[in-house]
């Protein structure tokens, strides 16, 4: 058993390290607008968007009130990169 009763050795840390690098490489391809598999994509997008995405609490103000509104705009802007996506 590597490392002792006070903690992760250094060897485990640099592994767990390296791992995530990995991981992370791998989630930024998936993540690329050109990547063929778009079921798989998306099923990505859908379980990590609760860790990425603020919460209600974050973009709202008391009670609920809105603290940013989008302009016409932007919501067009948002709209076509979403259907774009498709």
């Amino acid at each position: 058993m590597k490392g002792t009763s006070k903690g992760k050795s250094f060897n485990d840390r640099q592994l767990a390290g390296q791992v995530r690098s990995l991981a992370l490489d791998h989630l930024f391809k998936v993540l690329q607008p050109d990547y063929k598999d778009k079921e798989f994509q998306r099923s990505i997008l859908l379980k990590i968007s609760s860790s990425l995405l603020p919460r209600l609490n974050e973009v709202s103000g008391v009670d609920g009130e809105t603290l940013f509104k989008p302009s016409k705009e932007e919501m067009e802007k948002i709209d076509k990169s979403l259907k774009d996506n498709e």
